[in-house]
């Protein structure tokens, strides 16, 4: 059986409240265990991280590059090789590559996992939640 995902916004996950901490290594619960798509959003970010080599996508709701962003992560495991190779190489067809840089607000949408992370430094300053899709796969729209 294959999950249909919940149609969501950006703004819909700004809005989702925090969890309280749990353990690293506790399992996923409640929205944490729902696929969401996000039809349109505004890719202002992109960079891979050195300690997982996650990609990690920060997006926005509007084109505004100082509107406030979530990330997106899709991770290094093989069964995402397509999807990395596919962003990769849409940002090469516009001249930008994964490291870190602002990518001027390309549409984009978005299929992921909920995931509530720990508060930490793991992106700019526009990141204003702890929520992410994580793992996510991210298509750059024509």
């Amino acid at each position: 059986m294959v999950a249909v995902p919940q149609e969501i916004t950006v703004a819909d996950v700004l809005a989702w409240p925090h969890m309280d901490a749990a353990p690293f290594d506790a399992p996923r619960t409640g929205r944490e265990l729902q696929l969401f798509h996000i039809a349109k959003a505004y890719l202002q970010n992109v960079y891979v991280v050195k300690d997982d080599c996650d990609l990690h996508m920060e997006l926005s709701n509007v084109a505004d590059p100082a509107a406030p962003r979530i990330v997106v992560e899709t991770p290094i495991e093989a069964s995402y090789c397509v999807a990395r190779i596919s962003i990769q190489t849409a940002l090469k067809a516009k001249g930008l590559s994964m490291t870190w840089g602002t990518v001027n607000s390309i549409p984009v949408e978005v299929t992921g996992m909920a995931f509530d992370d720990y508060d930490h430094l793991r992106a700019s300053k526009f990141v204003v939640t702890t929520w992410e899709l994580h793992p996510a796969i991210v298509t750059v729209l024509p």
